[in-house]
């Protein structure tokens, strides 16, 4: 059994690094890698999702969404009341309640990460049109919605935190190239 839930896990923490390079097209890939090389907010999308190849691709978004909004709905418990009270006092319903809203709010978040980077790569994008916007937003928003999705799989059917192993995955994935920043730095002295 334990051997079934790690092959589990291995198979779609897989499938994610996959589509973390599944490419967005009519974005000029290379044109907007030049344009971030060097900056702040690659080096952030670097290490959250794909490691140095960056590609702005359908799983961009990473579990970035659903992190945001599971932090949201542990404010919103502790501010609102009847949050509070759906939690503690409905017992195991109330927290599948809480679990839905935690759902939706992912999407909404999604959406509007997704229009921002839409709009953020406007001139990157072949031909650009508001349709072009909204292909980029939705493809955007439906990886999230996946990654997501997957993340509640491997917590529920495989091993450990969903969201926590894909982070761990990506992270690890640009260690070999942090190692060889360390060694190469490390001769020039």
């Amino acid at each position: 059994m334990l051997l079934k839930k790690i092959f589990y896990t291995i198979i779609l923490l897989s499938i994610i690094r996959i589509g973390n390079f599944v490419p967005i097209v009519d974005i000029n890939q290379a044109y907007l890698y030049e344009s971030l090389k060097g900056s702040s907010i690659l080096s952030l999308l670097n290490t959250f999702s794909q490691g140095k190849q960056f590609i702005l691709g359908i799983f961009s978004l990473g579990v970035l969404p659903n992190i945001n909004a599971s932090l949201l709905m542990q404010l919103f418990t502790s501010i609102f009341p009847g949050l509070k009270k759906l939690q503690k006092e409905e017992g195991e319903n109330g927290r599948k309640k809480i679990t839905e809203y935690t759902r939706y709010l992912t999407v909404l978040i999604a959406i509007y990460y997704s229009l921002v980077v839409a709009f953020l790569v406007k001139p990157f994008i072949f031909g650009f049109s508001f349709n072009k916007i909204i292909d980029i937003s939705l493809l955007l928003t439906t990886g999230s919605i996946i990654i997501m999705w997957v993340s509640e799989l491997i917590t529920e059917m495989g091993i450990g935190n969903g969201s926590s192993l894909i982070i761990f995955v990506n992270i690890i994935s640009s260690l070999p190239d942090i190692l060889k920043t360390i060694v190469v730095s490390g001769k020039s002295y």
